[in-house]
């Protein structure tokens, strides 16, 4: 499990409404996150990468998805460690792997109805 919904509402003391709105908000913008991430790579703008994979972070810290945060952390450090968008591209992959992933949980929590 990539997200632990209940541990979120928890936390920030969500009712289901707010929860299912911050689930949705996150959804639409690391959707655009992830374009953004993709088409700079793909044109290889290590700091456009950079920018994108920070902003994902914020969007996975908030959630708590600590893999995706890692991962995020580890792009920043490649990148300075390396400036070579080669070296950071497996770890993108990574990040959209389980981006996939993470969308399938959130997906699944959206459809169960209100107990």
């Amino acid at each position: 499990m990539i997200i632990d919904i209940k541990k979120i509402i928890d936390l920030y003391q969500m009712d289901r409404k707010t929860i299912l709105k911050v689930l949705n908000i996150f959804l639409t913008s690391t959707d655009e996150d992830c374009k953004a991430l993709g088409s700079a790579l793909n044109e290889k703008k290590l700091d456009e990468v950079n920018r994108f994979s920070h902003k994902l972070k914020a969007s996975y810290s908030y959630l708590m998805c600590q893999e995706s945060v890692t991962l995020c952390n580890e792009i920043r450090d490649e990148a300075k460690r390396t400036n070579n968008i080669v070296t950071v591209e497996p770890l993108v992959s990574k990040i959209f792997e389980i981006h996939k992933e993470l969308i399938k949980e959130i997906h699944t929590y959206l459809e169960v109805p209100e107990s």
